[in-house]
């Protein structure tokens, strides 16, 4: 096996973990809300995990939400809505 000596390389799997839990709440909510939610971005912020975009309704802006704390990993708490509606 294989050791990196670069003390820069420890990070890696913590960044991909969290890639991997932004396209997994990506997923979900555009699968949930059948892409009623224009320019969806999901992003992080400290350890939050922010959910950005626009949407006609409440109802889909509330599905997006539900679709993100699904996921495996989110955690209510670290979550947060900025999807606006228009």
């Amino acid at each position: 096996m294989l050791e990196s000596s670069d003390p820069l390389d420890t990070d890696e799997p913590e960044v991909s973990a969290i890639g991997q839990l932004i396209s997994s709440v990506e997923r979900e909510v555009r699968k949930r809300t059948s892409g009623q939610i224009r320019g969806l971005q999901i992003t992080t912020d400290g350890d939050e995990i922010v959910i950005f975009g626009t949407t006609l309704n409440y109802y889909s802006r509330q599905l997006a939400t539900h679709a993100a704390l699904d996921t495996p990993g989110v955690v209510p708490e670290k979550l947060r809505n900025e999807i606006e509606v228009l």
